[in-house]
């Protein structure tokens, strides 16, 4: 028996070592970036590149988005524990920024940790939390389809100045980022989130990771609407997955 068959052998030793993770997690330890370089980060990091790296569609998502991005500043919409920072910083440029938006309370401790320990490993990287959410400047309420455990998505409603989206146009300018990446899931709000970003996707040509959601469209809107207006804008798609439930494509402007 090995070492570490025994050590799980022994009673509450899943709880023991579940314990040890959580209280060595800050520490720093050589991860594997998507760029095959080992860095400094810690285990909440790796645990998102595990991850990632399980699924057939997650990775094969990561590897075209990873392969499209040259650098630049990247606005992640729906960022939830910050994925995209932590594939893509290896090939940002020094004061490249990442703007990371999750209105998702239950997300942003998770979220702020990996964004500190990215900080970390790459100093010369901007990384911005906005914990509003995207859309076209109206009001918006969380709806939880599977539960209020599950992810929420997001929906335009009547109500208080303070509950009203953020739109990217205005974001962006704000910051003073020009976007090389937009990246967009949140859960069926893709055409409030995609009205408040015309002005970005006709100026600025940023390369899109749009994921919709069919069956999640508030009333009177279709897929094949938001799919128009890309294609209105001298956007073509890449396929990286659609099925029923989802489409996920890689937009880029035509030459």
């Amino acid at each position: 028996m090995s070492l570490r068959s025994a050590v799980r052998s022994l009673p509450f030793a899943s709880s023991l070592v579940h314990a040890a993770r959580r209280a060595t997690a800050p520490l720093p330890r050589q991860v594997r970036f998507w760029d095959g370089v080992d860095r400094p980060a810690t285990e909440g990091v790796a645990q998102l590149f595990r991850l990632w790296r399980r699924g057939a569609e997650t990775a094969a998502e990561s590897k075209a988005v990873f392969a499209a991005y040259d650098g630049g500043d990247v606005v992640d919409i729906g960022a939830f524990h910050g994925w995209y920072a932590a594939l893509l910083s290896p090939k940002a440029r020094p004061g490249d920024t990442f703007v990371l938006v999750e209105p998702d309370a239950s997300a942003i401790p998770t979220l702020l940790r990996i964004v500190g320990a990215l900080a970390q490993t790459f100093p010369d990287l901007h990384y911005c939390v906005v914990t509003k959410a995207a859309g076209d400047g109206s009001c918006v309420r969380p709806v939880y389809p599977y539960g209020t455990d599950g992810h929420p998505r997001f929906e335009s409603v009547e109500g208080e100045d303070r509950d009203r989206s953020v739109t990217l146009d205005g974001l962006v300018d704000g910051l003073g980022v020009r976007p090389a990446l937009l990246k967009v899931d949140v859960e069926g709000a893709e055409v409030y989130v995609l009205k408040g970003a015309l002005g970005m996707l006709e100026a600025g040509a940023p390369r899109v990771m749009l994921e919709v959601h069919p069956r999640w469209q508030p009333e009177g809107v279709e897929a094949d609407d938001l799919l128009t207006l890309m294609r209105e804008r001298g956007y073509v798609a890449e396929d990286l997955d659609v099925s029923e439930d989802a489409i996920r494509q890689l937009w880029r402007r035509a030459s």
